[in-house]
């Protein structure tokens, strides 16, 4: 395992972790029961997980690690 892998990974967990809150929050207010239901939280981390994955490839984060970590002689 590279050793940047464990940086990303705790850096992607913030990330996705901030981003869940920014998802539930407005599910709370909406439709409390709904969100803290298994198909509301998994909904929440469902969207947090595609938002964040689309945010890291639009900003080109996700090109730049592969081509950081996994290219490096």
């Amino acid at each position: 395992m590279q050793r940047s892998v464990p940086w990303e990974a705790g850096v992607v967990g913030v990330l996705m972790a901030i981003l869940f809150a920014m998802v539930h929050l407005p599910m709370m207010k909406a439709a409390p029961a709904y969100s803290m239901s298994h198909s509301g939280i998994f909904l929440g981390v469902f969207l947090a997980g595609a938002i964040g994955h689309l945010l890291l490839e639009a900003a080109g984060l996700n090109k730049r690690f592969c081509d950081y970590a996994y290219n490096r002689v």
